[in-house]
């Protein structure tokens, strides 16, 4: 099974990049690169936006985990990127819904002046990401605490006389300091190369250098490839220097302030779904309306993308059910001695996808498998399996072995262990891993746009092509149902769960 798993994800990545990295070597390339105009501007939005959204997301969810009963908000995990930066768009845009509402208020009859989406300093950009950050780091942290027992060591430091909030800084983030390292680094490693969000949300001039890679990759003048694989190459660099301070930094330790966001973020998540939902159903809203001049059901049945709906749940279906295959396999044959190649698995969410996916396209167009069903699933394979082999590591490695030593004991094989034993033992992580490998493959727009070459089109390409321009109610039910597919697979999970729960 490490062979498999090797062969599913670490090698198309290492050829990806090594494809990519070819034709970088050339001189000319880093040439025509640094030549480029806006170059530094560029690399300095890409710094900027992803250190500091990373930065508010991390104590975000280090706030809100301290506080008792906390928990992420489902609707907030689920929403896909592409989805989220266009609910916040249609929230802060100037004549967005903040804006009308403010507009008694300050008597304006068009929409003000100030540049709120796509702002040089990429203000937009990072809201956008401290908002879809913080759920994934905050679970992150709420699995690292469910460890590290950490309420008594909380009550041995109050007995000492450290206030919580200290104690939570320099005791607690400590010790499950390890636990959050690996999370924290993917983390930014997409704010710093993240291409969807940075198109709806971030400045066009110049744009974050994903984006201007991205550009490169897709200019009809081929003489302009290996420039852009410099970029890619340029790009991987300064994320593994922003990644290096995390990877050497052992006990860390915060001064955390008292304060709860989590009320501020709840509001804004509300804020944005419902903007989305109003635009949804909206017939005409003109500026500075606060409110649609009325509602209606025509948009989602003339504007539904039934199509791009099926092909994401398609995808996503046969990638999940792939993921959760090789995982399961992985887990039961490997056991706690497949921890190194876990890590290794890492490594898609730690490198720019931009960076390696222009380099499997080529692979894949030389197998003649571009623009194919089977290639968008291996493309999303390289980000859902990561996610589902750690949502099960856990749980299976927290199975009493005595459970496998006494079914073998009666003459079950390890198939039938499996089987008979193990799977039903675990039936709800199995669909919470579902769940979020299902979610993950809604959102993945690069992959799905080099390896699919922009013949398949999915929910999450939709929305990004429609919100450079087009009518803001196609663009709402577009989002809203890419929002959709994800929230139901958490929900189709949760459910159960909760009806099991109040029979016991």
């Amino acid at each position: 099974m490490k062979s498999i798993l090797a062969a599913v994800v670490l090698l198309p990545t290492a050829a990806g990049l090594a494809a990519s990295l070819l034709p970088a070597l050339a001189t000319e390339a880093w040439t025509a690169l640094f030549a480029t105009p806006g170059l530094g501007a560029s690399v300095a939005l890409t710094l900027r936006s992803g250190l500091i959204a990373t930065g508010l997301a991390f104590l975000t969810a280090l706030l809100i985990a301290n506080r008792r009963g906390a928990r992420v908000w489902p609707p907030l995990l689920a929403l896909p990127h592409g989805a989220a930066a266009v609910g916040l768009a249609f929230l802060i845009a100037p004549s967005g819904w903040l804006a009308r509402l403010l507009a008694p208020v300050f008597g304006w009859t068009a929409p003000p002046g100030a540049v709120t989406v796509g702002d040089p300093f990429g203000a937009a950009l990072i809201l956008g990401l401290w908002l879809k950050e913080t759920p994934y780091l905050l679970l992150s942290v709420l699995a690292a605490l469910a460890q590290a027992d950490a309420e008594a060591k909380l009550r041995a430091a109050a007995s000492l006389g450290m206030p919580r909030m200290q104690a939570w800084g320099r005791v607690i983030l400590p010790l499950i300091w390890p636990q959050l390292r690996l999370p924290l680094c993917a983390t930014l490693a997409f704010a710093l190369t993240v291409v969807d969000m940075a198109l709806i949300l971030g400045p066009s001039t110049p744009p974050t250098l994903s984006v201007q890679v991205l550009r490169g990759f897709a200019d009809p003048d081929l003489a302009r490839i290996p420039q852009a694989c410099a970029g890619a190459i340029l790009l991987a660099g300064l994320t593994a220097l922003c990644l290096l301070p995390i990877a050497l930094i052992r006990r860390p330790r915060l001064r955390l302030p008292d304060w709860n966001p989590a009320p501020a973020l709840a509001m804004l998540a509300t804020a944005m779904l419902a903007s989305l939902l109003l635009w949804s159903f909206a017939t005409t809203w003109r500026f500075p309306q606060a409110f649609p001049d009325a509602l209606t059901l025509a948009n989602w049945q003339n504007h539904t993308p039934g199509r791009e709906a099926i092909t994401t749940l398609g995808l996503g279906l046969a990638t999940t059910v792939l993921a959760l295959l090789l995982s399961i396999s992985h887990l039961h044959a490997a056991g706690r001695a497949g921890q190194g190649l876990r890590a290794l698995l890492h490594i898609p969410l730690l490198l720019p996808q931009i960076g390696f996916l222009f380099g499997l396209q080529i692979l894949l167009l030389r197998l003649d498998l571009a623009g194919t069903a089977a290639a968008v699933i291996l493309a999303h394979l390289l980000f859902v399996l990561p996610y589902v082999v750690f949502a099960l590591a856990d749980p299976w490695q927290a199975l009493d072995p005595r459970l496998a030593y006494g079914a073998a004991s009666l003459g079950a094989g390890p198939l039938t262990t499996l089987r008979r034993v193990i799977l039903p033992l675990l039936r709800q992580s199995i669909t919470a891993a579902a769940a979020i490998g299902f979610a993950v493959s809604c959102t993945l727009y690069l992959p799905t746009l080099f390896a699919g070459q922009g013949r398949i089109a999915t929910l999450a390409t939709e929305t990004v092509a429609l919100a450079s321009g087009a009518d803001r109610r196609i663009v709402a039910v577009t989002a809203l149902a890419q929002a959709g597919l994800p929230l139901a697979g958490f929900l189709f999970v949760a459910t159960p769960l909760r009806r099991r729960k109040l029979q016991a």
